[in-house]
């Protein structure tokens, strides 16, 4: 802690040398004034009064009388005492310091390590009011004696202290102990410690101070964000595991390096499919050597005690079957996650990044994560990349591996089934490797540029040629294909297969004005696509002509002066692409967004749009409309019209989203949110509707304007609700509530009409003081229960936040 630091300063009365006039013993003389200053007859006594102050380079003490004592070397300083040594600052009303400086005594006293202060404000400061408005608060200290062991570590005895930015004599929490040790700067070792606030909510006019946590007989506190030591306990249920204790240990390797281990137990719950049970390690390395390097990795080993699974069945029946009782006499064993990202800027426009993440098995993210929407993902992507900007080219290396989560598939192989039948592995594409270069713009002609990019990328299973889905190409673990094709590892016509490609478009452009009314813009292009398939030796070769022309105008009006004025900006574009024709075709199947366009040419498609905004004085955009249409006009096809919209005004922010099919009548896509106030005192509703065989602008390739016509029938609606919202009342007390409800459209087995179903509620209460040091919340969690059809896992959480030092309780 930084309080023998400020215990230090007020200490350094009787050892900072300094002129007169006072001398305080051999070569110890500070600058002093005072309104009188005595001595005594036999000259061992020094009395100052009234408005006394010392003055050295490094420390200021102001008080309303000093007594110095020549024969004991005792300095005492009595009324309005405070002393400043940059950061730390103190008040007393009473303190004593000893001959040689170890130990001192107050009363009433008070010290403070400040930030965001110079130190000539510091050193100003002269009552307990300037104190109070001087920078950041960022510990606060209490003792009432102190005796220092070693040139920076002291003793305290009946110390408290707050890391916080708190009215200085209305701190709202604190941290008490019988003894501390402090190193300044380092740690703190507290014995007999309680943690309390003051006045807490509902209870308050009853009692002053409330602990928080029982009397512990040892406590270790780190005094830097980069100190060695335990950090708080983490305690947390969830229907999914039941209790959970963490008990985090960070240590500091160096200035850039740092490490946490955090062992834990998860206690289980037998009445959900998912969750685990058992002891786990889980660890986070950070380090930042440099500008240039940065990075993180997280790794954790789980020994999980409960029961095997089928990894390829999802019914609670399924996954405990009793025929063989294989799985079932086995436990889960040895399961783990891991995730590392770095940074490298080598210079000269070189740069390399790695996002790396893999988990033991398909079902580990559902084991371990509660909330319903990080449950539902369905792989974990890992990707490298090595890149050179110039400033006239871009050349780039990557690789993207996926590992699929549908399943609980073994990261490495092996599973078996209840039968103890072996299971193949899911046979996943990936992009390994893709090479992409690029020529930027450059001059041709007057106002004509050129430009060419290059790419080739490999699409395949990381081991074998074919992603072994079977003949008909539909990849179903559960329902084997009649032939047996499927899993057989032999590449089938109809399976998906490793595949290269090449894929080469030079580009000529041209811009300019047309007067003053609007800027023109065209190009030309030709894209060249070879592919090889690497099952099945077929190579696909396909190329087309591309040519785009876009016209823009912008209107401005303005109304009003001054702060009130308003800018009206009026932006009409039109856009046209022609893909006249395509020679060759590409493959049936469609890897990615370049193997899906140009099925067919397509003469001339266009976009007509109009933006309109609202700006104030400020330049800051106060609404925005923009509405458009699209058209495959050789055809004469109509595309989707669709609009956006967003006002803000005052309190107010309302966003929209909509896309309409005008052939068939019905809308694509609509987003809608709602927010009044802020994420503190507001609330919010966000609504999003998608037809699951996508909107026309998820349906176009890359280089359409509009897309392909929608598939015949009507597609399914995939559509969720999030609501909720925040208060903070003046009292301290804090309300929220967020909610996910989806999908809406349900069909009910009695009524055959649509019904709501909610994925995840959540309530807090909370309550704290006016200047957040510390928040008390409770939180109660409701989700539907996978284990019993209709029923829904209630999870109760208690927090504490303290301020500089951390959440502990019970999570949400």
């Amino acid at each position: 802690m930084n309080a023998p630091a400020l215990v230090t300063a007020l200490l350094g009365w009787a050892l900072v040398a300094t002129p007169s006039p006072l001398q305080l013993g051999p070569g110890k003389r500070v600058l002093a004034a005072a309104d009188r200053v005595a001595w005594s007859e036999d000259g061992q006594r020094l009395e100052a009064r009234g408005a006394v102050e010392l003055v050295s380079d490094s420390l200021t003490v102001r008080s309303d009388a000093l007594d110095y004592d020549v024969g004991s070397g005792e300095v005492v300083a009595r009324g309005h005492v405070l002393f400043v040594s940059f950061p730390y600052l103190g008040v007393a009303d009473e303190a004593r310091v000893d001959a040689e400086g170890k130990e001192a005594h107050f009363k009433g006293a008070l010290f403070f390590r400040k930030s965001g202060v110079t130190e000539s404000a510091l050193r100003a400061a002269r009552t307990l009011d300037d104190v109070r408005r001087l920078g950041q608060t960022e510990l606060m200290v209490s003792g009432s004696a102190a005796r220092r062991l070693a040139a920076d570590t002291w003793e305290v005895e009946d110390v408290a202290f707050t890391p916080c930015d708190c009215d200085p004599t209305q701190a709202s929490w604190k941290i008490e102990a019988r003894r501390g040790n402090f190193q300044a700067g380092e740690r703190a070792i507290l014995e007999w410690t309680r943690v309390s606030v003051r006045n807490p909510p509902l209870v308050g006019a009853w009692v002053q101070e409330l602990p928080v946590l029982p009397p512990l007989p040892w406590m270790y506190v780190p005094l830097s964000p980069r100190r060695s030591g335990l950090l708080i306990p983490r305690v947390q249920g969830t229907p999914l595991s039941g209790l959970m204790v963490e008990q985090p240990v960070f240590w500091t390797l160096g200035e850039s390096h740092d490490l946490t281990l955090s062992p834990a137990w998860f206690f289980g719950n037998p009445a959900s499919v998912y969750g685990v049970q058992g002891p786990r390690l889980h660890g986070e390395y950070r380090y930042v050597p440099s500008e240039q390097t940065s990075g993180r990795a997280t790794a954790a080993l789980l020994w999980d005690l409960r029961t095997q699974r089928d990894p390829l069945r999802a019914s609670r029946a399924a996954l405990f079957p009793t025929a063989s009782g294989a799985l079932a006499e086995r436990e889960r064993g040895l399961r783990g996650e891991f995730s590392a990202s770095h940074v490298q800027r080598f210079g000269e426009g070189w740069a390399a990044r790695a996002d790396l993440a893999a988990v033991s098995d398909g079902h580990y993210v559902r084991d371990v994560t509660p909330d319903v929407l990080g449950r539902e993902a369905q792989y974990l992507r890992s990707a490298a990349t090595l890149s050179n900007r110039g400033a006239d080219h871009w050349v780039g290396m990557d690789a993207v591996v996926r590992q699929d989560l549908r399943f609980g598939h073994a990261l490495f192989g092996g599973d078996r089934d209840f039968r103890g039948t072996e299971v193949p592995g899911l046979r996943t594409l990936q992009r390994f490797p893709a090479v992409r270069a690029e020529l930027l713009e450059r001059p041709l002609a007057g106002p004509v540029t050129w430009s060419v990019s290059s790419a080739f990328v490999r699409v395949a299973p990381l081991w074998g040629l074919t992603g072994d889905e079977g003949r008909d190409g539909q990849l179903d673990p559960l329902r084997p294909d009649a032939d047996g094709s499927q899993g057989d590892g032999a590449f089938q016509a109809g399976e998906r297969e490793a595949r290269m490609r090449l894929d080469l478009l030079p580009r000529v452009a041209a811009s300019g004005r047309l007067g003053n009314v609007a800027s023109v813009s065209s190009w030309a292009a030709w894209r060249q696509d070879v592919w090889v398939g690497e099952g099945s030796g077929r190579v696909d070769v396909r190329g087309y002509p591309l040519a785009g022309l876009r016209a823009e105008s912008r209107l401005v009006g303005v109304f009003g002066e001054g702060a009130r004025q308003v800018r009206h900006v009026v932006e009409p574009a039109v856009e046209l692409r022609s893909l006249p024709v395509v020679l060759g075709a590409a493959p049936a199947v469609a890897y990615d967004e370049l193997d899906a366009p140009a099925a067919g040419p397509f003469p001339l498609q266009g976009i007509a749009s109009v933006r309109q905004r609202l700006l104030r004085a400020n330049g800051a955009e106060r609404a925005r409309l923009e509405v458009g249409q699209g058209a495959s006009l050789a055809g004469g096809r109509l595309a989707e019209s669709f609009g956006r919209l967003s006002l803000e005004e005052g309190p107010f922010r309302l966003t929209g989203l909509a896309r309409f099919d005008p052939v068939r009548a019905r809308w694509t896509q609509l987003n809608a949110g709602l927010r009044i106030g802020s994420s503190k005192r507001g609330l919010y509703a966000t609504y999003e509707r998608l037809l699951l065989s996508g909107t026309e602008r998820t349906r176009r390739g890359v280089d359409e304007l509009v897309g392909t016509a929608a598939p015949p029938g009507e597609p399914s609606v995939a559509d969720q609700l999030n609501v909720g919202g925040a208060w903070a009342f003046a009292s301290g007390v804090g309300l929220r509530y967020d909610a996910i409800f989806g999908p809406l459209e349900i069909p009910t087995a009695t009524s055959g009409g649509t019904a709501a179903s909610f994925r995840q509620q959540a309530l807090g209460l909370s309550y704290g003081p006016a200047c957040d040091c510390w928040r008390f919340e409770g939180q109660l969690v409701a989700r539907p229960n996978a284990a019993v059809p209709g029923g829904i896992s209630w999870q109760f959480g208690l927090s504490l936040t303290l301020a500089g030092f951390g959440t502990f309780g019970t999570g949400g």
